[in-house]
C-alpha cells in the first residue's frame, strides 16, 4: 500500500496497468475495519474527558492508522510508535515509519508521536489523561 500511495502521490509515470493496480490497492484499504486497541481507547477516553474534538482511531489517506486525528486543529494527528515502527536498541524510526510520516506530512498533516512504552507506562500509573494532555496541549487549547 505504501508503494501504491507513493506512486500515486509522486505522479510517477507508468503503464496504465500500474495505475489501475494503484487504484485497486488504495481503494481496498478504505474498506477495512480497524480494531481499536486498549491504548486507542485510553487516548480517546482522555480526549473525550477533556472535551477535545477529535476523530478516534482511523486511517488517514486511506492507508495509515493513527490513534486520533484533529482535522480542525491544522490537520494534526497522534500516533503511537510500537516495536514494529522502531528499530532496536536505539529506538530510531524504521524505514517504513519514516516513509509513512513523510506521506502524511506531504498531505499537510503534522504528526505528534509517542512511544508505546511511554504511553503504556502512563496508563499503568493511572496518568493516561495527563500524558495525552501533554502531547496535544501545544495545539489544542482545550487540553487540560
Amino acid at each position: 500500500r505504501q508503494v501504491a500511495y507513493h506512486i500515486k502521490s509522486r505522479n510517477v509515470p507508468g503503464a496504465d496497468d500500474v495505475r489501475e493496480w494503484v487504484s485497486v490497492v488504495l481503494e481496498d484499504a478504505r474498506g477495512e475495519r480497524l480494531s481499536e486497541t486498549a491504548n486507542d481507547k485510553h487516548v480517546s477516553g482522555a480526549l473525550v474527558s477533556m472535551r477535545v474534538p477529535h476523530r478516534p482511531a482511523g486511517r488517514l489517506l486511506g492507508l495509515y492508522k493513527v490513534v486520533a486525528a484533529f482535522p480542525i486543529h491544522d490537520k494534526r494527528c497522534l500516533d503511537i510508535l510500537g516495536a514494529a515502527e522502531l528499530v532496536s536498541p536505539d529506538f530510531t524510526q524504521a524505514g517504513r515509519t519514516v516513509l509513512r510520516l513523510q506521506h502524511l506530512e506531504a498531505d499537510g498533516w503534522t504528526v505528534v508521536t509517542t512511544s508505546y512504552q511511554d504511553l503504556s507506562a502512563s496508563i499503568k500509573r493511572k496518568r493516561a489523561h495527563g500524558a495525552v494532555a501533554e502531547l496535544v496541549a501545544p495545539f489544542v487549547p482545550e487540553a487540560e
